[in-house]
């Protein structure tokens, strides 16, 4: 497997060139590398830039489904603690769009969604039972 900074190097490269037409939606999404590489934190990213690089490895896809209450907050938060103290490389996408929420069968949220399998509806699991999720 490409490390994290060439990975993300080769991406630049084409979402710099004008031959690039495949451009994912809006978002924020939040990638950390937490293997080791020389960029631990690349922080948040644009979401072109990301659908880019995140084709070229295979990152853990970690989405948190909800209307951003503070309980979707933690969620949020616990996954992401979760998957760096597990020394995984992923990225956490946080879902808003209500239609995007039910269309996934969640009526109480939030849901925490691993490698696109809901794996938790309604509640905020703490960093332990998500580390238990992820292993």
């Amino acid at each position: 497997m490409n490390s994290i900074d060439q990975i993300l190097s080769e991406a630049l490269v084409e979402l710099s060139s004008d031959e690039n037409s495949d451009r994912p939606p809006t978002g924020d999404v939040i990638s950390r590398n937490g293997g080791g590489s020389a960029s631990p934190d690349f922080g948040v990213v644009t979401p072109a830039f990301h659908h880019l690089a995140s084709r070229r490895c295979n990152l853990l896809k970690i989405q948190v489904f909800g209307p951003g209450c503070p309980k979707c907050e933690l969620l949020a938060n616990n996954a992401m603690a979760a998957a760096t103290e597990l020394g995984m490389d992923f990225e956490l996408e946080k879902v808003s769009d209500i239609d995007q929420i039910l269309a996934l069968g969640v009526i109480i949220p939030p849901a925490l969604v691993i490698d696109g399998k809901v794996v938790t509806k309604g509640k905020a699991p703490s960093v332990s039972e998500i580390k238990k999720l992820l292993a």
